[in-house]
């Protein structure tokens, strides 16, 4: 993991323009973004590096108001949920953008073994919230109160968010023939 007071002080430089400095930010968090996205679009890659490619604009042309005294890594992914919600929100219906990127899900998964499969197809059925709130818990690591600032929710609210999250998980791989509490 990288030093988040470093991160901090690279987007100085790149409020003043310093495109190395955007390149190490870039080079450290590019992964972890396009997971964020792809896991929020259905898994759906093309679509990922364009909400990529977005995000890297808006943090470089919003560097400049950039609360150093802030997280970069919390700041990064609620622009992050950001774009998302509108991309989401572009879209004539939600529905239909699941259904758009659902029928690509199979093949981006068939390199997993057959239970992370199952796990990642019931994981793709819950609505985008919960899958934003699984992917940042458990793919990014971030601790539920950064989580909350992200989703600009009180702690107690993705506390629960979480639990009811994870009951809905456990509840749907049981009812596949696993043995999961929450």
């Amino acid at each position: 993991m990288f030093n988040s007071r470093s991160d901090e002080r690279l987007m100085q430089k790149v409020a003043s323009r310093n495109e190395a400095a955007f390149k190490k930010l870039y080079y450290r968090y590019s992964d972890r973004w396009f997971n964020f996205f792809k896991s929020s679009m259905f898994g759906n890659s093309e679509t990922a590096n364009d909400l990529l490619q977005e995000l890297c604009i808006r943090i470089v042309t919003k560097a400049s108001s950039f609360d150093h005294t802030r997280n970069f890594r919390v700041w990064s992914f609620s622009i992050a949920r950001n774009i998302v919600k509108n991309e989401i929100r572009k879209n004539s219906s939600y529905s239909k953008l699941q259904e758009k990127y659902k029928r690509l899900a199979p093949a981006q998964i068939t390199e997993v073994p057959h239970d992370m499969t199952n796990i990642k197809s019931i994981i793709n059925t819950l609505n985008q919230d919960d899958r934003e709130l699984f992917y940042l818990r458990f793919g990014e690591e971030l601790k539920l109160k950064e989580i909350a600032e992200i989703q600009a929710q009180p702690l107690g609210t993705v506390k629960s968010r979480m639990s009811r999250m994870m009951k809905k998980l456990a509840d749907k791989l049981n009812s596949n023939g696993g043995r999961y509490e929450v």
